[in-house]
């Protein structure tokens, strides 16, 4: 009975010194995940406030307005660029193995093209393919897709 006493007692305290180094460790964790949060907030807020800066003066907001089109159309691109990649990467079986030099050369190469894409779209239609599909199924009818021709007024 007092061996059980013995190995029981050194259980508990290699138990309890176990549980104290894991609650140690999580706390470490803990704080190094919100401090990475916190970084994640700061950066977010720095793009935004820097974005919105640069769109108070006309010459940015001529530079960035191209971009007006792809924020129209977002959903749209959204799935687009999902289907490409899965082509892509999938296709020429480089999924996993993209350098961080060759993932930045395909999103300069696609992310133009979806640019052009999503502005001679809007220039034919009010939304972007999904963004009709989603406001059809939100509002339970069909919305007009066509941008109608509108004729100058004769005087």
């Amino acid at each position: 009975m007092v061996l059980v006493r013995i190995i029981f007692k050194s259980y508990t305290r290699k138990k309890r010194e176990l549980v104290s180094q894991i609650i140690h460790k999580t706390d470490a964790l803990l704080v190094f995940i919100g401090l990475l949060q916190f970084s994640a907030t700061n950066h977010q807020l720095f793009y935004f406030s820097s974005l919105l800066w640069l769109l108070q003066a006309s010459r940015w907001q001529k530079i960035l307005r191209p971009f007006q089109v792809v924020g129209r159309t977002a959903l749209t691109n959204y799935l687009l660029q999902s289907i490409i990649g899965m082509g892509f990467f999938i296709g020429f079986g480089l999924f996993g193995s993209l350098n961080l030099s060759l993932g930045l050369l395909v999103v300069i190469v696609v992310f133009p093209i979806q640019v052009l894409f999503s502005f001679y779209w809007l220039k034919a239609f009010h939304y972007g393919p999904m963004e009709w599909l989603w406001r059809t199924a939100t509002y339970g009818k069909r919305q007009p897709l066509k941008k109608t021709m509108r004729l100058p007024i004769a005087r």
